[in-house]
Formats: structure tokens, C-alpha cells, sequence
């Protein structure tokens, strides 16, 4: 299994891919561990917002925003799960779809993410 990311620069990535969302590939992560997950924000290094979504439901896509939100990190085989928790029980997690626009979607399938800690 993979570790777990601490607080610091990052690049997000599943296989060759980087996460782009609106330009941006290094994200700032402000981590706490607690055993088996990771909770973290990610912010823009540009000042520009936060990694979030706007409503919790499926197939929303991942972009900046102005407020913070939490995530949940979950370590796997594959790389490390990045979700949330909605209505207490459902969880939603980053998702790739390679078929369309290469966006990052909120939707129930998981994906292990690599993270790329800086310097690259």
C-alpha cells in the first residue's frame, strides 16, 4: 500500500494523468491523520480557492471554490481514495472519466490517486 500524504505541495495523479482543475496541478494539502484515514484541504498555491464541490451528489465536478472542504483519504492497493461523506453514510470519491473531457467527477466509483510530493 501506499502512504499516506502529510501537509505539503503536491501533484495529483492516477497512472500518467494529473489532475488539472482550471489549469491548476500543485495543490496545497493541510493534513490530519486519524489511523486508518487522512483528513485534508486542498488549496490552490495561486490563492485562488479550494478544491470542493457544489452540491453532494453524483457526477459533480471536482473545481475551485471559496470556502475550504474536508476530505477523506483511504488507503488501497490501487493508490489512495479521495471522497467524501454525504448524508451521514454515502460516500462519494474522485473519479476520472477518460471518455469525456478528462474531468475529475464526484461519483460513487473509487480510484487510487497517487501523490506527488514536491519538488517534482
Amino acid at each position: 500500500m501506499v502512504d499516506f500524504p502529510v501537509s505539503g505541495i503536491y501533484r495529483i495523479r492516477f497512472g500518467s494523468y494529473t489532475a488539472t482543475i482550471l489549469d491548476g496541478e500543485n495543490w496545497e494539502l493541510q493534513c490530519v491523520n486519524q489511523g486508518s484515514t487522512v483528513t485534508c484541504i486542498m488549496k490552490d498555491l495561486e490563492g485562488q480557492g479550494y478544491l470542493g464541490i457544489k452540491y453532494r451528489a453524483g457526477n459533480q465536478a471536482v473545481e475551485r471554490l471559496p470556502d475550504p472542504q474536508s476530505w477523506i483519504l483511504r488507503q488501497t492497493d490501487e493508490g489512495i481514495t479521495i471522497g467524501q461523506i454525504w448524508q451521514g453514510s454515502i460516500e462519494y470519491f474522485w473519479s476520472l472519466r477518460l471518455d469525456d473531457d478528462k474531468a475529475i467527477r464526484f461519483d460513487r466509483e473509487s480510484m487510487g490517486w497517487v501523490f506527488e510530493r514536491a519538488p517534482y
